[in-house]
């Protein structure tokens, strides 16, 4: 018997070796999918792998072709579902419009009844519309509204624009832009709620209201917002920014996740 060393692998432990990469591999089947979540296809196609299997049964081969219709309806119905899901999707996406809807003549303040905060900004982002080039109806006394009020003058005879002062084709009355659209329930004065028509008294009653605290407190509100508005940094828009923000901290999270598993996957 010699007593040379071998120096090579035998023929044997390179087929045990063999063996068990081919075992290894094999038990690593399908482990990736337990990083991967369901789709909504999903469900579909285990609905279908039962159709697919009940006429495959030996129970079911000798009889007639009454079982391959049996599977052939639990298919249509699965389809039925999957076919009207689009359906319902595209549902929703036309409720949104009617959500959010916003009247054709939002400018005009007959329209502010329900007034929504998407179009309060938007009202206050263009700011009141002045109706100058327009024959205003006139009352059973003939009176009617005129662009003069529009102005207001100080007693040292200086003249300021009422930019709060506006007018409704539509009702033919006047109403405040700032109370109509702040704390219209807190606010008395006709030119929040309903507008005023009296123009024989319209003077007077511009002057009491602009004096008045709410108006005040109004106006300022209004301002704010403007301001913030013409900055871009209302408290809407900071919270749509840090949702932005938190979503792409996660879809970069995400992203290094796939890849990892593919690089684990390719190394195995």
């Amino acid at each position: 018997m010699s007593n040379r060393i071998r120096t090579f692998e035998s023929g044997h432990s390179k087929r045990l070796r063999k063996r068990k990469q081919e075992a290894l591999i094999e038990s690593q089947k399908g482990a990736l999918l337990k990083f991967c979540t369901p789709t909504n296809d999903e469900p579909t196609n285990v609905s279908d792998t039962p159709t697919n299997n009940e006429p495959t049964n030996v129970s079911d081969t000798p009889t007639t072709n009454e079982p391959t219709n049996e599977s052939d309806m639990p298919t249509n119905d699965t389809d039925t579902p999957t076919n009207n899901e689009p359906t319902n999707n595209d549902t929703p996406t036309n409720d949104e419009f009617t959500t959010n809807e916003i009247p054709m003549n939002f400018v005009d303040p007959s329209q502010w009844n329900n007034i929504s905060i998407d179009l309060r900004d938007i009202l206050v982002e263009k700011g009141p519309m002045k109706i100058h080039d327009y024959d205003f109806p006139q009352d059973e006394h003939s009176r009617s509204f005129n662009t003069s009020h529009y102005m207001r003058t100080l007693p040292n005879g200086e003249t300021l624009e009422r930019k709060w002062l506006i007018y409704s084709i539509d009702l033919d009355r006047t109403f405040c832009f700032c109370c109509k659209l702040f704390n219209v329930n807190q606010c008395t004065s006709s030119l929040a709620k309903e507008g005023n028509n009296d123009w024989k008294n319209i003077s007077s009653k511009l002057k009491e209201h602009e004096k008045s605290k709410v108006h005040i407190n109004n106006m300022r509100t209004w301002m704010e917002l403007e301001i913030r508005l013409a900055k871009n940094k209302t408290i809407d828009k900071q919270a749509q920014d840090q949702i932005n923000k938190e979503k792409e901290h996660w879809r970069n999270v995400l992203k290094r996740i796939i890849s990892l598993v593919k690089g684990l996957g390719k190394n195995n």
